[in-house]
């Protein structure tokens, strides 16, 4: 991927006691990922209306994926060309002011963030073939498979499904004004005392030419109380309008001190408020969504006796992008989000100890507030012992999913660290750590690809899932060393003779690295809420084994829920089982050789073994309760590694 970056900086002396800075920066991120081909083969194939055939857009390169089931995929990718841009420009100005035993900081910020996405979904459409039409009996499952033929279904030309639509993207602008003013105060030689205030707001998102773009929104009178005659699509009428209030209440203080209580004790400790901004504007910041209706994505079912489409008619027409199809999804945000912030402190003691060690007591904390979240209210509001919830809408049954993204959940996190620490001295350095957390939160993580965001049982009762994060580990121990052998040339032992010459410039080191494991969601195959939430089940027992008892074939209990009542949501909560641990040692032996011909100039031979005492780490088991593969571990990391390398130093 290749960048563009600019900056300047300008520093600025009044005086002796004052200087100013000035910043300007602009960063250019321009990313397009495409297919092989440079020109449109549906033509040449035979394949047509294809919808990015007649867009005139110049993307038309490559031709219709065809996917026959059990075989491989011929084809353009589905999302190519996916076109990305992200364009940052920042102003910041930082003025400080030393006054004797006090310095005073002012500054502020303005970033202006623009992202474009352009990803091509679907432009060229995609064919399934899954061998129902050359099935004996196709309405039997079991014959089905075991008579038909995907690739003779693909060859008669008979599918038996696919997709269709054109882009999804937007070019969304976010603008950024932040200010802050610090006091660093040197109470007396011993105490300083740091008091701070920043504000912060981030507008929009906007959208330059809408009209030329595939966001709206719908206004849905029951989320946004309004009357019904007002229900419908909403387009931006200009590129100011973000459909959105700003939340402009954003002061964060910030409060610290460092006490040297004796020349080997140091007390430190602070409390900031920290705000953020979205981790993806679109998703978790716009009050306008790309989608339906400039921005469709349609499919054709699968009927069992006659093909959804001929391959020789090619696919049907794509509606013109005036009216939401129906079963699509839609988004809902309320016109005030909150920005999300996070309220952060800690407090430690460290104590100079003999051999030059240098050890750390601490605890800390955090309080994130107003985290994105997604529910969908267009699930039924409560569960049934009969009907299920694809068969029971709330509020609107042309509508699949009715997405509510809302800044509501938070988090905490309170930790105990213990570490000591050795500078590189006499031929020595030591770093070890050790800490007791626990991170507590309402759903998954955004950005943690293994577990689900959102993972509701009820989607209107949030906060049934508060419990440990995916990402609470509760303890880690973390050792890594260096030594050198005193000896050799110029060093206290074996400085000159044999002795010298066998151990000399010799090196060991090593990572020693001890976690205990990750909780993992588990879900149950017995679903008798129908509700459309998280099935977990009922309660019953501690689902985590003992030491003695667990192993790759059965790392949990999986008789520790049982299925819910009929209509009723299961009370078990989300994160019970704890997944393995890791254990891992790396070692480093390593010799210098001084070369001769220059000062400086050197030789060195390295040993390295990763997971030197190959101790299996294993992945996380199946948590399918109610599966064959219940709590069974059929993956593990890397075993042990070892290598060798030579590097010339000069």
């Amino acid at each position: 991927m290749r960048g563009h970056n600019a900056a300047a900086n300008l520093s600025s002396t009044f005086g002796r006691s004052k200087v100013n800075e000035f910043r300007f920066g602009l960063t250019h991120f321009p990313t397009r990922f495409d297919t092989p081909w440079t020109e449109n083969l549906n033509a040449r194939f035979g394949i047509k209306n294809a919808p990015g055939d007649k867009f005139g857009d110049g993307e038309d390169q490559g031709y219709t994926r065809m996917v026959p089931s059990g075989f491989a995929a011929l084809g353009s990718s589905s999302f190519r060309p996916n076109i990305n841009v992200l364009d940052t420009m920042t102003l910041a100005d930082t003025f400080s002011w030393q006054l004797g035993s006090h310095t005073l900081k002012l500054g502020a910020e303005y970033r202006r963030v623009k992202v474009f996405r352009e990803a091509h979904r679907f432009r060229a459409g995609a064919f399934n073939f899954n061998g129902v039409y050359t099935a004996q009996r196709p309405n039997e499952a079991a014959n089905r498979a075991n008579t038909g033929n995907a690739l003779a279904d693909f060859l008669l030309g008979y599918t038996s499904g696919g997709i269709y639509g054109r882009a999804l993207g937007e070019e969304i602008v976010a603008p950024y004004y932040a200010g802050f003013m610090q006091h660093d105060w040197k109470v007396t030689p011993n105490l300083v005392l740091s008091l701070g205030l920043r504000w912060e707001a981030t507008l929009g998102g906007f959208f330059p030419n809408p009209e030329k773009q595939s966001v709206s929104r719908y206004l849905l009178p029951e989320f946004y109380g309004i009357p019904p005659d007002q229900e419908g699509i909403q387009f931006p009428k200009d590129s100011r309008d973000c459909g959105c209030d700003t939340d402009y209440n954003n002061f964060a203080p910030r409060v610290g001190l460092a006490w040297r209580m004796s020349n080997n004790t140091v007390v430190r400790a602070g409390f900031g408020i920290y705000f953020g901004q979205a981790d993806n504007l679109q998703a978790q910041f716009s009050h306008y969504f790309t989608g339906p209706p400039r921005a469709n994505e349609l499919t054709f079912p699968t009927d069992r006796l006659r093909p959804a489409a001929i391959l020789s008619t090619g696919f049907p027409d794509l509606p013109v992008g005036t009216t939401i199809p129906a079963n699509a999804s839609i988004d809902v945000t309320a016109s005030r989000l909150p920005t999300l912030y996070s309220q952060q402190w800690f407090l430690d003691v460290q104590r100079a100890l003999p051999l030059e060690i240098v050890v750390t007591v601490g605890y800390s904390g955090a309080g994130s507030r107003h985290l994105a979240t997604v529910r969908n209210i267009n699930l039924p509001l409560t569960p049934d012992p009969v009907i299920p919830a694809n068969e029971r809408r709330r509020l609107r049954t042309q509508f699949n999913e009715i997405n509510v993204r809302e800044n509501a959940s938070s988090a905490n996190y309170h930790s105990m660290t213990v570490k000591a620490e050795r500078r590189f001295t006499q031929g020595f350095t030591l770093l070890s750590s050790l800490t007791w957390s626990h991170n507590i939160d309402f759903a998954g993580e955004a950005l943690n690809s293994n577990q689900p965001f959102i993972a509701y049982r009820d989607h209107y009762r949030p906060g049934l899932e508060r419990g440990s994060s995916n990402l609470d580990r509760r303890l880690a121990f973390v050792t890594s060393f260096v030594y050198e052998f005193p000896c050799g040339r110029g060093e206290r032992w074996m400085s000159s003779g044999p002795g010298a010459w066998l151990f000399g410039g010799w090196q060991v080191g090593g990572i020693l690295t001890l976690l205990s494991g990750l909780p993992l969601d588990h879900t149950i195959n017995v679903d008798l809420q129908n509700n459309g939430g998280r099935v977990r089940g009922n309660w019953v027992r501690n689902p985590n084994l003992s030491d003695s008892e667990r192993g790759i074939d059965r790392w949990f209990d999986t008789g520790f829920v049982v299925p819910s009542q009929p209509g009723q949501i299961g009370n078990a909560g989300r994160n019970l089982i704890i997944g393995p641990g890791r254990k891992n040692f790396d070692l480093l032996v390593a010799r210098n050789f001084t070369l001769p011909w220059s000062e400086g100039h050197h030789l060195q031979f390295r040993f390295e073994s990763f997971n030197l005492t190959n101790t299996p780490n294993f992945g996380a088991p199946n948590t399918s309760v109610g599966l064959p593969d219940a709590g069974r571990i059929t993956t593990a990391d890397e075993p042990r590694r070892i290598q060798f390398a030579l590097k010339y130093f000069f």
